[in-house]
């Protein structure tokens, strides 16, 4: 899902709910007792309704209409009110900067270049680390190229995606020799999913990875790398009015998805 460039959009994106007059949407249990449950702050203060409450008494929330809202506001959910935006870090003392450097000059952080070599060669490491990420899934390396610089060793450990890596090792021979065996005790209808599945595979209909998910713990045990999709994919067990899955963009559940067919 990360692939989308709506991800990435800033402010960040924000899922706005709306609805009618006492619509609102109400999560409870069998025993729950009405009363209780309609008055959790979570019914009585809805995103909706805390926005039009926030109009009530701020001048800069009446000029934004509810889409507009978060690009000045942020939604705090704990304490279930919105709040203005904290300052970009491109504004020193009110006036806007064009670029960080600029920023930065103007705060009297910067001395000399060292910043930006060091920058410079942070991002060097980065590059030729994801190279050489690329070159291990294709049984290369960086360092079968006479001359070619290597990644730092140490900068290569902590940028590296655990995730990722699990789902990256196996042996490929024995998981060759496991396959053709399972393959021919497979039944007509068994074949059929399978052999669709390798036409999507071979024609790269996704990323270099599978992930194998089941909806309960159970499933998933029979499943090599099983996980289920609540631990895979950060489903919350408990559902309120609120729920969704949330991991950011930049992290490495969403790098692993990127990766997956």
């Amino acid at each position: 899902m990360y692939v989308f460039d709506v991800h990435y959009i800033y402010p960040s994106v924000v899922r706005l709910l709306f609805h009618l007059p006492g619509k609102q949407n109400v999560v409870y249990g069998a025993d729950d007792d009405i009363e209780d449950v309609l008055n959790k702050q979570s019914v009585s203060s809805s995103m909706f309704l805390s926005w039009m409450s926030c109009n009530e008494h701020n001048k800069d929330a009446q000029k934004l209409s509810y889409v507009e809202f978060p690009t000045k506001f942020v939604w705090k959910q704990e304490d279930r009110c919105w709040e203005p935006r904290k300052k970009d870090i491109h504004t020193v003392n009110g006036n806007e900067c064009p670029t960080f450097r600029d920023a930065c000059y103007v705060l009297g952080l910067l001395e000399d270049d060292r910043e930006y070599i060091d920058a410079i060669e942070e991002l060097k490491n980065l590059t030729l680390y994801e190279i050489e990420k690329i070159l291990l899934q294709n049984s290369s390396s960086l360092k079968d190229f006479v001359g070619m610089p290597y990644p730092d060793h140490d900068s290569v450990s902590s940028s590296n995606n655990r995730l990722i890596t699990e789902e990256l090792d196996f042996d490929i021979n024995s998981l060759q020799q496991e396959s053709h065996q399972l393959l021919d005790s497979l039944t007509i209808e068994q074949r059929s999913i399978f052999d669709e599945i390798m036409t999507a595979v071979k024609q790269k209909k996704g990323g270099d990875i599978v992930l194998n998910v089941a909806s309960s713990g159970i499933a998933s045990l029979l499943l090599t790398g099983g996980r289920t999709a609540h631990s895979r994919f950060i489903i919350p067990l408990n559902l309120t009015e609120d729920s969704f899955c949330s991991f950011a963009p930049d992290s490495d559940v969403a790098e692993l998805l990127k990766k997956h067919h």
